[in-house]
Parts: structure tokens; C-alpha cells; sequence
């Protein structure tokens, strides 16, 4: 995320001397059209394609900055992309882009087009942040709320989010990417919703073999991060008290007899927390681990650690890993 974020505070500098006027419809003009954002939506059998451009006048350094949304469609993520494209005679700048939006109803054959879109492009950065959000077209069709496009100001508020509340969101291209190359492909993005005013992140969805499986509340992702080791520091809500997590690290260990036991070690440290909050703590993961569980839903990656640590009982139970998973049996110690 270094390149679009610096190229980020660059452009509210010029923003904020020049003005801007947000989605217009396009018109003629030399200009550079450098996108800060890329969405994507299911549209039945066919895909959208939708990119946030800021555009840059290179023959008037004095003229307007101004945004512009342009939208494609077609069969392939490529059609769609240069039907967007024809709709303007200015090259799109590809490598200043910071966010890659995912609207509901992208399937798994998309998902994995769009990864190969971004990868065969030779600009989008390895550092592009994915989002997930109910329609794409919507999100970076709102205006920004505190920056010059509403890319870079979701990039800013991810790694805000980010420095405020602990979590560290995995979810830049090239970790996914990364994912194809492990037993099981399983990831989370942080996923956003629109209000009347902007927008915010109001959990995360998680994906297996790029398959919408979960969508996890704010207080539900906090433990998920807790339990994945991907929050150093933060707060959860507890029976509604907030309750500081100063730090928390996480061991695994695994047993295979008639079925899978599965032992979670949480060294957990707390500013105000009690032992009745530890026990909450406890309970919620315990509840959290049930549900998805009894869905089939393994998404904590266990199946990966197990690959790693325990790769004679990975070949005990890979085969039918689903199976072994919903009756699993899980222990949870905090120390």
C-alpha cells in the first residue's frame, strides 16, 4: 500500500488548491485518466466494471481536477473493461490504483478472472486493497469523505481502522494470490456498507475457493482476529462493556483418533478485563467456532496450520476435511 497512499497526500494537496467536482459525465478533453478505484458486480451471466478516474489536465497544470465514474459491461472481465475503455480516448493509468471493490453475487470463476485481470494488467500493484461491499458501482459512485476520491479515501480508512483498532486487514492482492498456493484457500475482506452520509466497515466476509462462505459483525471480526493472531491490540464488546486487548497470541495443537481435536491456547492480555470477561471471551469464541463450524465453514484456516504442523494428520484427514471438520472437537484455554 505504499505507492497509492503516498500518491494519495500528494493529490489532496492538489485537490484542496484546485477543487474537484465529484462524478461528472465525461466529457472532451486532454487528460490523464489515472484511477484510483476499480469495482466490479455480477450482473447475471454478464460482469460490471466500474472505475473511479481522477482526471488530470496535462496541457493546464492551473485547470480543474475533477472525478469521474466509468462504467462497462460484458462477458469476460476484459470485455467489460474495454468497453469501458472505448468510452474515452485517453490509456487508463492502472498503477495508482488502491482499491479493488467486490459487489455481491461474483462468482468464484469471476473472482478468480478478476485476480488474473489485476495480475495480467502488468500496473495494478501487488499492494491493491480488495474490499468486499453490496454493490460496487454504489460505493465508488458516493462521495469522498475526507480525501479527493473515494479509493483513496477507503485506503486511508483501512489502515486507520487499522492503527486504531489492532487488526491488521490481510486482504492485498498479492495475498491472495498467495492463498492458491495453500490446502485450503480460504480469506477474509473487510466489507463495507453505504450510509446516507459515506460509508463504513461493518465487518468482514470471508471467501473459500473465492466463494462468499460468511459474513462476520464488527465485535465477531475482533474475535476472529484475536483467534487468527491478526489483532496485536484493540477493544471487544462484552455483555456491553468494552473491554481493552493489550496483547494476544495464539497456539494450536491437534489430535486424530476417531476425530479431530482441536486445542486453542489464547495468551491473552487485557487492560480492564476480568476473569468473568475471560470467560465471555472464552464463551464467544467457543459459539463462534459452533456456528461455523456446523456449516462446514473452516474460516480460521485451521486446515492450513494442521498442513504445516501437523502434516501426518493433514494426510489423515484431507480427503474428507469437511467431514472431519463439522465433528471436530474444539477446547479452548486462556492463559
Amino acid at each position: 500500500m505504499k505507492k497509492p497512499v503516498l500518491f494519495l497526500f500528494s493529490f489532496i494537496l492538489l485537490f484542496s488548491l484546485c477543487g474537484c467536482s465529484f462524478k461528472e459525465t465525461l466529457s472532451s478533453h486532454n487528460g490523464e485518466y489515472i484511477i484510483s478505484a476499480i469495482g466490479f458486480d455480477g450482473l447475471g451471466d454478464k460482469i460490471g466494471i466500474c472505475l473511479e478516474a481522477v482526471i488530470v489536465n496535462t496541457e493546464d497544470t492551473d485547470a480543474e481536477r475533477r472525478l469521474e465514474l466509468i462504467e462497462g459491461s460484458g462477458n469476460t472481465v476484459e470485455e467489460a473493461f474495454y468497453n469501458a475503455s472505448k468510452k474515452t480516448s485517453q490509456p487508463f493509468m492502472l498503477s495508482h490504483c488502491s482499491i479493488i471493490a467486490l459487489g455481491e453475487g461474483i462468482s468464484p470463476k469471476r473472482f478468480t478472472e478478476i485476480n488474473d485481470f489485476c495480475y495480467s494488467s502488468g500496473e495494478i500493484t501487488l499492494s491493491a486493497m480488495f474490499v468486499g461491499c453490496k454493490k460496487a458501482t454504489a460505493l465508488l459512485s458516493s462521495q469522498a469523505i475526507s480525501s479527493v476520491a473515494v479509493g483513496y479515501d477507503i485506503a486511508s480508512m483501512l489502515e486507520q481502522q487499522s492503527r486504531q483498532t489492532g487488526i491488521n486487514y490481510k486482504n492485498c492482492f498479492y495475498e491472495i494470490k498467495a492463498f492458491k498456493g495453500k490446502p485450503l484457500n480460504t480469506f477474509s475482506l473487510p466489507f463495507l456498507e453505504l450510509t446516507e452520509t459515506g460509508y463504513y466497515i461493518s465487518g468482514l466476509k470471508i471467501y473459500k475457493d473465492y466463494s462468499e462462505t460468511a459474513v462476520l459483525g464488527n465485535n465477531e471480526t475482533s474475535l476472529y482476529a484475536i483467534i487468527t493472531d491478526t489483532q496485536s491490540k484493540g477493544e471487544l464488546m462484552l455483555e456491553g462493556e468494552s473491554v481493552k486487548i493489550g496483547s494476544s497470541y495464539t497456539t494450536w495443537n491437534f489430535e486424530k483418533d476417531d476425530k479431530l481435536k482441536i486445542n486453542l491456547i489464547l495468551k491473552l492480555q487485557t487492560e480492564n478485563g476480568t476473569d468473568n470477561h475471560k470467560k465471555s471471551i472464552k464463551r464467544n469464541i467457543e459459539s463462534l467456532f459452533y456456528t461455523t463450524q456446523q456449516k462446514g465453514m473452516d474460516i480460521f484456516g485451521l486446515g492450513n496450520i494442521i498442513y504445516n504442523k501437523e502434516r501426518d494428520i493433514w494426510e489423515d484427514v484431507k480427503e474428507n476435511y469437511e467431514e472431519n471438520f463439522k465433528n471436530s472437537v474444539l477446547t479452548v484455554e486462556l492463559i
